[in-house]
């Protein structure tokens, strides 16, 4: 899958998506007038403007003139399982919302700000992350992850300003909603529709194989150059760019995090089976980042975004490769990110050139 993101006024290619499994757990995602979906102080109006995806399918969620009392759809879960809620929201009336997890009698979410380029306003409870991001026509995508405890209800308030979702409604205004989403995992993935079950999205594969990878691959020495992003990090999980091994992990080579490193720094390493090159190459985070690594006999550097090359001189190279896994190593570890660039070269290149091309 190749992926874009929205700078405001135009869709800017990302590069190809790979993502995890992942499953959706709410049913009826772009439709709020099921029964499954609660309404309180509010009613809502199906198919009523242009969803995310070019179709009229987002629901509009109105208020009614109730006074002193919150206006929202909410979503009995009772998951057992810590987890992240994401949605696509657009201003009718209302531009705040509170997305939030209820769970053990409290309250754990954000307050969101669906104008200009979208902002998190005030956090209740205890959450891990909030995120909120333009997708064009009006569209915010909000997201709220929490670790601990599961999620027992998922809700929507409507708000009229920033820490404000008890209210007297005027009866007319209100929100669009498309899309609801809550799946286990530190931070959101690519949206998974669903109708009356959960759906699982498998994981991305992305991989060359047999003569394929044999017909370009030099087992001697060689030169990797990529430019990427991660969607976000699970400290319980690594996140490989790239993986050439011989099948297993008695030899390879990858570039990626560790999730034991906190700063979730970019390692290159290469196993011959009996013996390590570890190189920490530099600070990793979900922003676009360029990586360029030489690997030769006792020659081995690695440079990130342009800075100079980290080395080491005591190695020895695999001798038996035999696949090139992009974005995961062995069906695992999935990058979780967007890899726009990735080039490989067969011999080592010298160390200015890696410091030129991760610039």
């Amino acid at each position: 899958r190749f992926d874009h993101t929205y700078d405001g006024s135009n869709w800017v290619s990302r590069g190809l998506l790979i993502e995890e499994q992942r499953t959706n757990s709410l049913t009826y995602s772009e439709d709020l007038t099921n029964g499954i979906w609660t309404k309180e102080g509010a009613t809502v109006s199906a198919n009523s403007a242009i969803a995310p995806d070019g179709n009229t399918t987002a629901d509009k969620l109105v208020e009614n003139t109730a006074s002193a009392t919150v206006h929202r759809t909410y979503y009995y879960l009772n998951s057992g399982t810590a987890g992240t809620i994401s949605a696509y929201f657009k201003p009718s009336g209302r531009s705040w919302i509170f997305v939030m997890y209820y769970t053990l009698s409290s309250a754990h979410g954000a307050f969101f700000n669906l104008t200009g380029s979208g902002s998190v306003g005030t956090i209740v409870g205890t959450i891990s992350s909030a995120t909120i991001t333009n997708v064009g026509n009006g569209w915010y995508r909000c997201s709220v992850a929490k670790s601990g405890s599961g999620a027992q209800f998922v809700q929507f308030h409507m708000a009229t300003s920033d820490g404000v979702d008890v209210y007297t409604g005027d009866g007319t205004s209100g929100m669009y909603i498309w899309g609801a989403q809550y799946e286990a995992g530190a931070f959101p993935t690519s949206y998974i529709p669903t109708t009356s079950s959960s759906v699982v999205r498998s994981a991305d594969v992305c991989q060359i194989t047999g003569t394929d990878f044999s017909g370009f691959w030099n087992q001697g020495e060689g030169s990797f150059c990529s430019e990427l992003d991660a969607i976000g990090f699970d400290s319980s999980k690594h996140n490989y760019f790239g993986v050439a091994s011989n099948g297993s992990i008695s030899q390879y080579a990858f570039i990626g995090r560790y999730s034991s490193n906190p700063t979730k720094d970019i390692n290159f390493q290469l196993y011959n089976g009996a013996s390590y090159c570890d190189i920490n190459a530099g600070s990793g985070t979900t922003s676009p980042t360029k990586i360029s690594f030489g690997m030769r006999v006792n020659d081995c550097a690695a440079s990130v975004n342009g800075a100079a090359v980290v080395t080491d001189n005591t190695v020895t190279m695999t001798t038996a490769l035999t696949q090139l896994e992009i974005g995961n190593f062995l069906g695992a570890n999935y990058l979780n990110g967007h890899i726009a660039r990735l080039r490989y070269y067969s011999i080592r290149l010298p160390n200015r050139l890696l410091i030129a091309k991760s610039q």
